[in-house]
């Protein structure tokens, strides 16, 4: 990836690696072609019937980019991941300024804590022992 320590270490490789220990698949600088051209998604992140792109942006410059590269890979999510709630805000108001992908279906702006929570609700290996937790708090 092509980003700093942060966008790298920090947010990227924290992602793959929360969802390698679910046990999902995940591609690194995944390749998509657009137009003729080559384009890169940070992470893809796939498991079951679900395929989700991971945008890691540290400003809101590349946001129309995300959404063009997320209809071309017809994910089922898409999450940006940003650094802190000043950039969530800004990618925010730029998604709104722009017209919305039609192939863009589920579309999240997430720090790192609520990508690695999302990851979780979403791909978690223990599903039975939850089931479990569950019924004993009934």
């Amino acid at each position: 990836m092509r980003g700093g320590y942060v966008h790298n270490r920090v947010l990227a490789d924290s992602i793959k690696q929360k969802a390698l220990q679910l046990g999902v698949q995940v591609e690194c600088e995944v390749t998509i072609e657009v137009e003729r051209r080559i384009l890169y998604g940070d992470l893809l992140i796939q498991g079951g019937d679900k395929r989700i792109l991971v945008e890691v942006e540290m400003s809101s410059k590349r946001i129309d980019k995300d959404l063009v590269k997320a209809t071309a890979l017809k994910v089922c999510e898409v999450w940006i991941v940003v650094p802190n709630p000043k950039v969530a805000e800004l990618v925010r108001r730029k998604i709104k300024q722009l017209m919305i992908v039609p192939g863009v279906t589920r579309l999240f702006i997430l720090l790192l804590p609520q990508a690695l929570q999302r990851l979780e609700e979403l791909f978690e290996l223990n599903s039975g022992s939850n089931v479990e937790k569950e019924n004993k708090r009934k």
